[in-house]
């Protein structure tokens, strides 16, 4: 059986070990079955940029934490996860072999693969990302429609699906997107959909954000610019994650397993089979 579409999984802050998705795809799977299609018809892949970061936030860490104990070793482990994913991006956009450049050669790496997995051709793609996540796919996405836009070369694109122009679902959760936004003025989204997806699926294309309002490092986007307001279809408030998790900040990490999500998820994709 040949596959009907893509679907590129981008994962949000912390270490991540390869199986990290297994479930999620296990579950989402699951749902899609629940709408009477086969799951079987739909690729998946989940990105590993972490893997170009890790080896720096480790050394950092054995770095400041050789000598006398530091109190809150855990959470001092999760703020370099976090601020050092971020600084160690952010700060190298310009730079020919920046963190930056080597977190996006990384995810079109991922992109050509499933495109290999596709046959090779330009069929729907749908993105899932989370936590910092959705804004290097964000980034991704930009950069592919600014160098269309500019006609200038395209080292990450040699096609259509790589260029991002078949992107049909756009799902972020727990997004940081608007605590990279200050000083970006005016302030635009990528475009969404694209101009360059055929009307078909232009008129299904669909961005929905989710968010819960315990979770200090995700936030709603539309109300962002009035850019955001026009290519972000809907904001959606979800309360998300275990009896530990779902009234704290803790509820970042509970999007991969709720219900409200993968229902979500899996009834568009179900739509798209």
């Amino acid at each position: 059986m040949s596959f009907k579409l893509g679907v590129l999984i981008v994962h949000g802050i912390g270490n991540q070990n390869p199986a990290y998705a297994n479930d999620f795809i296990k579950d989402l799977q699951e749902k899609i079955r629940l709408f009477d299609k086969n799951p079987d018809a739909v690729k998946m892949m989940p990105t590993t940029w972490a893997t170009e970061v890790q080896p720096d936030e480790e050394e950092l860490w054995r770095n400041v934490s050789h000598g006398e104990p530091l109190n809150f070793g855990k959470l001092r482990k999760f703020l370099i996860s976090y601020v050092g994913d971020a600084v160690a991006y952010a700060g190298t956009p310009n730079k020919s072999n920046g963190m930056y450049q080597k977190i996006q050669r990384n995810i079109h790496e991922t992109i050509e693969k499933l495109y290999i997995d596709l046959g090779k051709q330009d069929k729907p793609l749908i993105v899932i990302s989370h936590s910092f996540g959705t804004q290097i796919i964000s980034d991704y996405i930009w950069d592919r429609q600014k160098a269309h836009k500019e006609n200038n070369l395209d080292i990450l694109a040699d096609n259509d699906f790589e260029r991002m122009n078949t992107l049909s679902g756009f799902f972020t959760f727990g997004s940081s997107i608007p605590l990279f936004t200050i000083g970006y003025h005016p302030l635009e989204a990528i475009e969404f959909p694209p101009k360059a997806l055929p009307e078909d699926l232009k008129s299904r294309a669909r961005w929905y954000n989710f968010y819960d309002v315990d979770d200090v490092l995700g936030y709603p986007l539309k109300n962002l610019s009035e850019s955001y307001q026009q290519n972000v279809t809907d904001d959606v408030e979800v309360n998300v994650g275990n009896w530990l998790q779902s009234w704290n900040p803790l509820c970042h990490f509970g999007y991969w397993k709720d219900d409200d999500c993968l229902n979500s998820i899996a009834e568009f994709i179900a739509g798209m089979i």
